[in-house]
């Protein structure tokens, strides 16, 4: 049953991918230049703040790029399978939501692989092995880079589950045009170290939402520089969070559903 449900997402996957490529190949060109440009800015931007003589306490200008990296690895992430689960709204809002459901794989999930896109995940690993490169970083323990990476992805993981529970709101409120805007702006956490902000605000993005582990977490972890005490505490604070997200996730999903039955029955 599970091999035959794999087989499905794989033919998902397939139609997704080679359909995106064929018919859109302007796009994925246009994307990748746009996605050059912005990463030269980038660093031009961080070599011009340290130029200025601003600078991160504790962090070398390598080591920032490390972060970019990052931060890099987990927008496309985001941009490329994540971020559409804030669009999800639009199923619910249009009335299609009976159809999918009658489908063997969960609509959520379906709706996710057919709408991802490869190339942008692609062309964000591809900037991410550049800048590790710029920053001339050499791997010192190959179960840290694994972990930081794994990292990335629970935390991207957690982000979509949120969208998700944004898009429900569709359920009870109707159009949710402006939900994009708000979950277009959380990623915006991921572009700056947020060794930055104040201890409070530090608490509420790592413990309430995972901003902290979108790219500046794996960061330390990789440069090692946090403890493996504190690396442990961290690692167990993102998958509780992702717990208790998923559970007021699969609540909501619940709940709504008895309302949109109610209404469409």
């Amino acid at each position: 049953m599970c091999l035959k449900r794999l087989k499905k997402i794989a033919r998902l996957y397939k139609i997704s991918v080679f359909s995106g490529f064929q018919y859109f190949k302007a796009d994925t060109i246009m994307e990748l230049i746009s996605e050059v440009i912005f990463s030269i800015g980038n660093i031009l931007f961080w070599y011009c703040v340290t130029d200025m003589g601003y600078e991160l306490s504790g962090w070398s200008l390598n080591q920032i790029f490390v972060f970019v990296a990052y931060s890099e690895l987990f927008f496309s992430l985001n941009s490329s399978i994540l971020g559409v689960c804030s669009r999800f709204w639009y199923i619910i809002y249009s009335g299609n939501l009976e159809v999918l459901l009658t489908k063997p794989i969960d609509c959520r999930l379906r709706f996710v692989v057919l709408n991802m896109k490869l190339s942008t995940l692609i062309n964000g690993i591809i900037k991410f092995v550049v800048l590790l490169m710029i920053a001339n970083y050499s791997i010192v323990s190959i179960r840290g880079f694994l972990l930081s990476i794994l990292i990335v992805v629970i935390a991207a993981i957690n982000l979509g589950v949120i969208y998700f529970i944004f898009s429900y709101a569709s359920f009870w409120i109707g159009k949710m045009d402006p939900i994009n805007e708000v979950a277009d702006s959380l990623t915006i956490f991921n572009k700056y170290p947020l060794v930055v902000l104040s201890k409070i605000a530090k608490v509420i993005f790592t413990y309430i939402l995972p901003f902290y582990f979108f790219s500046t977490f794996p960061a330390e972890v990789v440069l090692e520089k946090i403890s493996l005490k504190n690396g442990i505490y961290g690692c167990s604070t993102l998958c509780i969070t992702l717990g208790i997200w998923m559970l007021i996730n699969n609540l909501i999903w619940r709940k709504g559903l008895e309302r949109y039955e109610g209404i469409n029955g």
